[in-house]
């Protein structure tokens, strides 16, 4: 048995998700193939997805059914914060569609490598005032690309 963890930022988050649901059930329809030929059965186990700065993709149903059923044996996070502009500026469309998240959600301070249980828990140990900034608006499209202290967006090489 081989773990298979799928990772992504922002779109790639949405299709490291998308890619592991597909592996999952294409692992079943092969496994499947196996015990009806008799073969030994090998499983590679989508064990994880881990997403940063990702998009909702779909509504509580599907959510629900790729959490409880498709995915059930594997651990979906998506680490996401209050400055990414991308996420800040699409919940309430998000919302009005009635798109939810797939597995946990966890807030994360984007230039240090600290991960939050919960908002309160956030305001209490967060000492750059992210919370108070968030409040006035996410707008730097470079808060996109930053997450627990490491910038993950293009760079520039000079030559």
């Amino acid at each position: 048995s081989v773990d298979i963890t799928f990772t992504g930022h922002s779109l790639g988050g949405a299709t490291a998700l998308l890619c592991a649901a597909h592996h999952a059930t294409s692992s079943l329809n092969d496994n499947n193939d196996q015990q009806q030929q008799q073969q030994p059965k090998t499983t590679n186990i989508a064990s994880n997805v881990v997403t940063f700065g990702g998009p909702r993709i779909c509504n509580e149903v599907m959510a629900s059914h790729l959490s409880n059923n498709v995915l059930k044996d594997c651990n979906i996070l998506h680490v996401v914060h209050d400055q990414d502009p991308v996420l800040v500026n699409n919940e309430q469309l998000w919302d009005t569609m009635g798109f939810h998240v797939a597995g946990n959600e966890v807030q994360c301070d984007p230039y240090n490598p600290v991960l939050y249980r919960d908002d309160d828990e956030k305001e209490e140990s967060s000492s750059n005032g992210s919370r108070i900034s968030s409040l006035l608006g996410a707008w730097n499209i470079l808060d996109h690309c930053n997450y627990l202290g490491t910038f993950v967006g293009p760079r520039l090489i000079q030559q």
